[in-house]
Parts: C-alpha cells; structure tokens; sequence
C-alpha cells in the first residue's frame, strides 16, 4: 500500500524541515563565531608577521644612516664625453642634480707672435733669440670686474653705422673686454671698429655716412650699458662710452698693479707709516688681514691714533686712493711704508702731498692697459718728460708725456700731436710702435728733447733714419712681485712651498726652511725673506729686472759656484733656481747670479756652420720653451721654418 510523505505535520501544520533547519542553525552559531574569529586572528598574526620583517628591513637600512659614505658618495657623467668631460676631485661633494653647461670655445694649440725682424739674418748670426711668456702691456681685463664688480650682463647688442648698416652682436660667451673687441671688430656687416681707450670702449665709423652711430639693446637687456655704450647715438665718427672701470670697496689688493698685488708684513707689523702736519711722526698703521681695498680704507679711517686727523677715501676718478690731514701744523704730510713689506708704495701713497691731501697714484690701468710702474720689472719708467718727433714728409712736433701714468697715455699723446706718426702696441704685445703712416724721403726721428729727461731712450723708441717704424721691444711688463701668492704661480696650479738648499760662492751651504707647519712660505716675498735672512750665506733674494722671476746674487765673490736644491720637494725648480749661475759684472766685480726668469735665451752666433742648424739644436736642447715649432717671417715675407722633431 502506498505511503503518505510530508514536509509539514499533520497536526500542527509546522513545516518540519525547514524547523530543523533553522534549528541547527541557531545551535551552530557559537562555531561560526569561533571559525570567524580564528580566521580573523590568523589574518592578524599574518599582519604581525609582515609588519616584524618590515621593521627588520628598516631597521637594517637605519643603521646604515650611522655611515657618513653613501651619503657623500657622488658620480660625475657628462651626456657628451667628446665634448666635455667631469671628474670628482678626491674628497669633493658637489650638489646633487643635472647641469647644462655651454663650452665657450675648445682648447686648441696656443700661437705666440714676436717682435718684427726686418731680414733673417737679424736672427741666423749673432744676438740671442728670447722666449718668454706672459708680461702682454694690452691684455684684457675680466668683465666680471666691471661696474664697482657687478660686472656684465651677458647677452647681445645692435650696432649701426653711419651708412645705415646694423649687426646684432652676441656677446653671451664673451668672458674678457677683448672677448668684446674681437666680437665687434670680426663683424664685417658695418664698418664700425672698437677700441679700448681708459676705462672706457670707443667705437669708430671707418666709412661714414648720412645715418646715426647707435648702439642699442636687445631683447630688454642690459648688456650695452653694463658696457657702458648704451644710448650712443651720433652723427660724429667717434663715440666714446662711459667710464666702466672703477676701484671700489670690494676690489681684491691682488688685482691692483697689474696684478701685482699689494705686499702687507706679518700681522702685529705696522704696514703704514704717517707723519702729520700737527707735528706727529711715526704713526702707525696695521693692515694685517686687509684683503680689500675697502678694508685698507677702514683700516685707516678706524686707527685710534689717526681718529679724527686722516681720512682714506676713494679718489673721484676712481683710480687711486686719496687721504686727508685735517690736522693744523706746519709739519708735512706724509705717508711710508712700515719697517717690513712696500705697502705704502704699493697702494700709491707715497706720492707727495699738496697740503693736507695725498692723492695717490693711479693703481688700475684700464680696460686693456699697463701702469707705467709696472714695466721695466716692476722699475718703472722714472721721470718721463718731452718727446720730439719728425715723421717721413717733415712734420714734426714736440709730446708732452710728463703727466702720463699708463701706456695709454703715451700712445693717446703721441697720435695727438698731429703728425703722420701712429702710436700703437707692438706686434708682440710686449711695448710700443709707431709708424709712419703717410711715408717721404725723409728720416723717421724720435729724439731725446732738450729737457734732459732721455724720454726716448727710456722708452727705447729713439731713432733717425729712413725706415717707416720704430719698435720699443719688450718694455718688461713686471708679472711676479714679492706679494704674488705661490698658488698663483705655474699657469695657476701653484707651486708648493718646500724647503731649499744654497751654496754660495764661498762653499757656504744653507738650508732655507719654507715649510714648517704653521709658518709656511705662501707669497714670493716670504721666499725672499726667509733666503735673506740667512746668518751665513753671503747669498741676496730679489725680485729680477725683468719682474718674472727670483734673482739670486752672491755677495761672497768667492771660487765656488753658486748653485741652489730642492730638499724635499720642488720649489727650487719650479721656481727655475736650479739652473746654472750666470757672471755678470756689478761694482767692478765678476759676480754669479741666478736668474729664475720664465724666459729662455738661445745664443745666435755663428760658429762657422749652419746657423739654422744651431738655432734648432738650441732650441733642443733642453731650453725647457714647450713649443712644438716656430716659424720666422721677416719683412719681405721670407720664412724659416724650424720643426723641433728635428728638422727646418
């Protein structure tokens, strides 16, 4: 018989099933709760276990913050290395990140011009050939140290020209006042040529023209009149612009004197010495410290015994240094230098005074200039006083050059004064040339005038025969000075001071110690104090005539020769004192010197063979020039030709 299967009593109606259901369920939900939270605290400890290896890990890399190394550590990479490249100096920590850098120019093998010769035979006979480096009268100064040291904004400049010609100039690159000259002389679009005159740029209109001689900016820059040619605008052939060059407080001493600096004693020395119109003498003041010519000036403004009585300031032309006695005396004014060093002389207060007032020689040059103090090796040119000139046709006249403090200003005079004779830099950049420009039948004269003062000769410019010019030679522009800083020297990689031996004529030997911690030899001048302050040596230190190097000169006139070692380093030798002694005649006596000059002679004279050939075994044989090969052109073009592989 069949059977009746039913979800849902039959009595109450309840469905069974789903009852059951709902009742395991109820009964079911403490597990659930555990399952849950097991599963929960699994996740946690999952949570725990990854936040412990993490903090292991962190933990690791901050015990690498105790190490100074990583974060110092720095690599260098050029994106070019053909172009240019970079290396980290040892020890260096440059900022971090990504620099763009414009190469200027690329270096390339460096020509050197002499002086003229008018035939080869000036050099294949007899004479010395000279080689020297450096001492140009009309090298460029920086463009940083224009405008009181705010320099140059960098950038273009429209030029036109009285025929109505304009160039747009870029000068972006330019780092020098030549850098400038060359950039707008090499335009060939207008006819305007530049010059420096002074302190400022002159521009001339070769052509001429019916336009307007302008100078103007470019894209609102500054750069026109940061060079002072903004706002030029004339119908004249000539337009100067202002004056850019100026001392200020914050010029360095080493740039003053052509770079010759500013010679200061040991600090607790008085470097200044002031006698007073009030009767006060010997007054003193200490510059120890100074590397400014603002810090010169306060120097003196702050000295308590100088307080209210003299005043330093900068004179109005802004070339020189200027100091006030306000004192009332009879005395005279005057200033010297200290018991060490030539300050005085070397900020141009020595000169004398009108009154109460100092005004003091002129200690910049210009914008591409010498001061006459620095030719001659730092001697100057003395007392300078007329010149007489006669050029080719007759005409003649006589120069005043009393007043002239740089070579600018014996050029300036010279092409004033109305004749067909032109003053100019020599070819070599070493002194002065002029030419007759016009030419005639008659000689070219530049004589001594009447006044006594061997003007020509002093310039070495005399002459009286027929030939269009006369050449000066080198006028020995000083580059080395008692205050020039050892790390200055040898192209600007420095010389380290270490310690020399000298041998003197008398068989005296004498360590000089140049390196002792804490005293170390740092300028040319502790380098001559320390050999002149040997007890036995009978040896003397100074700065040479030519002004580029030590001259040693022994005082011992003995038969020994004199001779000088390094001990313990290379000073000796970079300083060229190890070559041979030379004899020269001083007060009757034959006398050894040393001459550490950067010049090297090579003697011409003819032995009866092949001058040429003696010329190049010279130059071979250990003369230390550096040159690769010289070539010789004369007046008419000839040429010599020497290969120092061997060959001419």
């Amino acid at each position: 018989m069949g059977r009746i299967q039913s979800n849902v009593g039959l009595i109450t109606g309840i469905p069974i099933t789903d009852t059951v259901d709902q009742l395991i369920q109820v009964a079911a939900q403490p597990r659930d709760l555990l399952t849950s939270r097991n599963e929960g605290l699994q996740q946690q400890q999952l949570a725990v276990n990854s936040l412990a290896t993490r903090l292991v890990s962190l933990q690791f890399d901050l015990s690498k913050l105790n190490v100074a190394e990583p974060f110092q550590a720095r690599q260098v990479t050029s994106q070019n290395e053909e172009v240019l490249t970079a290396v980290r100096n040892s020890g260096g920590d440059p900022p971090l990140g990504s620099f763009a850098i414009q190469p200027v120019r690329t270096a390339s093998a460096q020509q050197l011009i002499s002086q003229r010769f008018e035939a080869l035979d000036e050099i294949q006979d007899t004479g010395t050939l000279s080689f020297g480096f450096g001492g140009f009268v009309n090298e460029g100064i920086s463009l940083d140290e224009l405008n009181s040291g705010a320099g140059v904004s960098r950038g273009a400049i429209k030029i036109t020209d009285l025929a109505g010609n304009s160039a747009t100039l870029d000068l972006s690159l330019a780092r020098t006042v030549d850098d400038v000259l060359r950039t707008i002389n090499a335009d060939a679009s207008t006819n305007i040529t530049a010059a420096a005159v002074g302190d400022a740029i002159t521009l001339t209109d070769s052509v001429g023209g019916a336009s307007t001689l302008t100078v103007q900016e470019v894209s609102g820059g500054s750069t026109a009149a940061d060079l002072g040619l903004a706002g030029i605008s004339t119908t004249a052939s000539t337009a100067t612009g202002t004056d850019v060059f100026t001392l200020h407080t914050g010029t360095k001493l080493s740039r003053l004197n052509d770079g010759n600096g500013v010679y200061l004693s040991a600090a607790g020395i008085d470097d200044l010495t002031f006698n007073l119109r009030d009767g006060s003498t010997g007054v003193g003041v200490d510059l120890a410290g100074a590397a400014t010519v603002g810090d010169v000036v306060d120097a003196i403004n702050n000295d308590a015994d100088l307080a209210g009585k003299v005043t330093a300031t900068l004179a109005a032309d802004g070339n020189r240094l200027e100091l006030t006695d306000s004192s009332v005396g009879a005395g005279t004014f005057s200033a010297s230098n200290g018991a060490v060093g030539t300050a005085a002389a070397d900020l141009g207060l020595t000169a004398a005074a009108s009154g109460g007032t100092i005004t003091g020689n002129r200690l910049v040059s210009g914008l591409r200039d010498t001061l006459l103090a620095s030719l001659q090796g730092g001697q100057g040119l003395g007392t300078l006083g007329n010149l007489d000139v006669t050029d080719r046709a007759g005409g003649s006249a006589t120069v005043d050059l009393s007043g002239a403090e740089t070579l600018g200003d014996i050029i300036a005079s010279i092409n004033a004064a109305g004749t067909n004779i032109v003053a100019a830099t020599n070819p070599a950049g070493s002194g002065v040339e002029l030419a007759d420009t016009v030419g005639g039948t008659g000689n070219l004269i530049v004589a001594n005038n009447i006044d006594g003062l061997l003007t020509a000769d002093t310039l070495g410019i005399a002459v009286d025969a027929q030939q269009d010019s006369v050449d000066s030679s080198s006028l020995n522009r000083q580059t080395l000075s008692e205050a020039t800083l050892l790390s200055s020297l040898n192209g600007g990689q420095g010389i380290t001071a270490s310690d020399l031996s000298i041998t003197d004529s008398a068989g005296v030997t004498d360590a000089i110690d140049l390196n002792t911690a804490g005293s170390e030899a740092t300028t040319i001048g502790d380098v001559l104090d320390a050999i002149n302050a040997s007890a036995v040596l009978g040896v003397t230190a100074s700065i040479n005539s030519t002004g580029d190097g030590i001259l040693l000169t022994d005082t011992a006139l003995g038969s020994s020769t004199l001779g000088v070692q390094d001990v313990n380093g290379t000073l000796a030798a970079d300083l060229n004192l190890t070559r041979a002694s030379q004899i020269i005649d001083i007060g009757g006596n034959d006398t050894q010197v040393i001459d550490g000059t950067q010049r090297s002679a090579i003697d011409l004279a003819d032995t009866g063979g092949d001058p040429q050939a003696v010329l190049l075994a010279s130059l071979n044989d250990g003369n230390g020039i550096g040159f690769s090969d010289i070539k010789i052109t004369d007046s008419s073009g000839q040429e010599l030709y020497f290969d120092l592989n061997g060959s001419y």
